[in-house]
């Protein structure tokens, strides 16, 4: 269901193009008119072209239009001939593609390079980045073009979350990394990593500018020999609280693990540098008894469900990480980082658990999880470890459980603390726990959340416990760029809001605070844009 709300792009990552039937309808000549060609400085510093990406937009893969990709192939090989010289060239073939679609891409590489000797690899289900590199590699010379294709799927519910994930795709590339590429959602992903690690053993990972071209709508980027300049700018995506217990886990066992994710947009949780959430709950090995009226345990399996969904980190400051003791909350630490997630944050205590730090395209970020709600933290400790977190050099973020529950508006005690974690230096602020959405403030150019409602639970009682708010923060050097994603959690299954509904949440959302004319606006737009001083 999910994959009705993603607008297929096909992405030819290193060279694409099996194009369709229809290219040899369309002779080179007829569609060398319509080239999209670089300025003449383009190719001129670099040594050796040895892939490029075609981006190709439509709304299904099996409807991909034929005449597009036959200008996008005349374009690329066209454009490598004037200064480029193979003589052998691979295609490792998206196994989507129905058998007869590299015809018309070999016939156009055939035109520019009668010379070259050509190998089509088509990856089977049981192959891996190991063997189809080895198969490249097989064939390689010392004059090699390597071709992969794959489709690429980008959130087409709002144009401003489209546009987001574009840059997202540009960062991927011009700080290409495999860690990077996993971020992309990519079809053909064990060729991906063939290709990234082939262009990487030669040296070959310097992106040039994109060419695009908006009538045909596709894009080109050739990759050649150089490393890449990284640009430091981030894509950081948040949600509230994650609930798998009780009625969810009911119908989990019942319609299969997958069942809280079927109706989200996929892409949506797998395009950015990291995805982070409250898990409201440990993950223990055993249940214990407990005198709580509501306690909460998630089973271990939960841990590769929520790793295969590409969340990264998951905080335990909460209300319920004690719901099965001290050693449910020991197993949340251990099970997690074991799984390949980063768990962070502490119900009681300031301590080594408290943080999750990384380094991503040379910023430091740190996730600071803390908890309000049945502890009383110690607000002197927390703004001294903000302080230090800056003065090594993070932009901290503090990942809190306060507030008062089903209140869309933040309690005087929450707006005091945010206050003083900002002056303290965090970067911005974001909150959960009230299970509804709370109002957003702007304060001293930093964006404070106050809650961010549910993402996955059982609450079905209200229509506001069943909307929650997403939001993905893109960082660069210059500005702060937020984009808002309202969502819907229906019988436990949560989705990004359609158009209408988004506006009408939105619209509510501009009412729960004394916001200035333009942050109003802004939130209307779903788009908040805070730009740094001196910028």
């Amino acid at each position: 269901m999910a994959r009705k709300l993603l607008t297929a792009l096909g992405v030819f990552l290193l060279i694409l193009l099996a194009g369709l039937a229809l290219l040899r309808w369309n002779s080179p000549a007829t569609l060398e008119g319509n080239l999209l060609s670089p300025p003449k400085s383009y190719f001129s510093t670099e040594r050796k072209i040895v892939a490029a990406i075609i981006s190709q937009k439509d709304t299904k893969i099996s409807q991909l239009n034929g005449k597009n990709l036959a200008q996008a192939a005349v374009t690329l090989l066209s454009n490598l001939k004037q200064d480029q010289n193979y003589d052998q060239i691979i295609v490792v073939l998206d196994p989507a593609l129905p058998p007869e679609a590299p015809d018309a891409f070999l016939e156009q590489a055939k035109f520019d390079f009668p010379n070259a000797q050509y190998q089509v690899i088509r990856p089977a289900g049981g192959d891996t980045e190991t063997s189809l590199l080895n198969e490249i590699k097989a064939h390689q010379t010392e004059k090699t073009l390597v071709i992969l294709q794959s489709f690429l799927n980008y959130t087409d519910l709002d144009p401003d979350l489209a546009a987001l994930q574009k840059l997202h795709y540009k960062d991927v590339f011009d700080n290409i990394s495999k860690a990077e590429l996993a971020t992309l959602a990519f079809t053909n992903q064990e060729g991906v990593k063939a290709v990234y690690q082939y262009a990487k053993d030669s040296s070959a990972l310097k992106a040039l500018p994109t060419l695009e071209d908006e009538t045909y709508q596709y894009q080109i980027k050739y990759l050649a020999e150089g490393y890449p300049t990284p640009t430091g700018n981030l894509n950081l995506t948040f949600f509230g609280d994650l609930m798998l217990g009780r009625q969810v886990r009911d119908l989990m066992n019942q319609f299969g693990l997958d069942y809280p994710f079927e109706n989200m947009d996929a892409g949506y949780l797998q395009m950015n540098d990291l995805l982070v959430a409250n898990l409201e709950g440990p993950v223990a090995e055993k249940a214990v008894k407990t005198t709580k009226a509501i306690a909460f345990r998630f089973l271990p399996d939960i841990v590769p469900l929520l790793k295969k969904h590409f969340f990264d980190a998951l905080s335990a400051a909460n209300n319920h990480a004690f719901d099965m003791g001290a050693q449910g909350l020991a197993d949340t630490y251990q099970l997690l980082p074991a799984g390949g997630l980063n768990s962070f944050g502490h119900p009681r205590d300031l301590n080594q658990n408290s943080t999750a730090l990384y380094t991503i395209n040379g910023q430091k970020i740190a996730l600071l999880g803390l908890n309000n709600t049945d502890f009383k933290l110690d607000k002197a400790a927390v703004v001294a470890k903000i302080s230090e977190l800056k003065a090594d050099g993070y932009k901290v973020i503090p990942f809190i459980h306060w507030g008062t529950e089903y209140k869309h508006t933040p309690s005087t005690e929450q707006v005091d603390l945010a206050h003083a974690f900002v002056d303290a230096g965090a970067t911005a602020i974001v909150g959960m726990h009230p299970h509804v959405v709370e109002s957003i403030e702007i304060y001293n150019n930093t964006p404070i959340f106050y809650s961010l409602g549910n993402a996955i639970f059982d609450q079905y009682f209200s229509r506001d416990t069943q909307e929650g708010l997403s939001f993905t923060m893109r960082l660069t050097a210059q500005q702060l760029q937020i984009y808002l994603s309202p969502i819907k959690i229906e019988r436990s299954q949560f989705r990004l809001m359609v158009p209408e509904e988004r506006s009408q949440f939105l619209t509510k959302l501009a009412d729960w605070w004394r916001y200035d004319q333009i942050t109003k606006d802004e939130i209307l737009k779903g788009k908040i844009v805070i730009n740094f001083p001196n910028n």
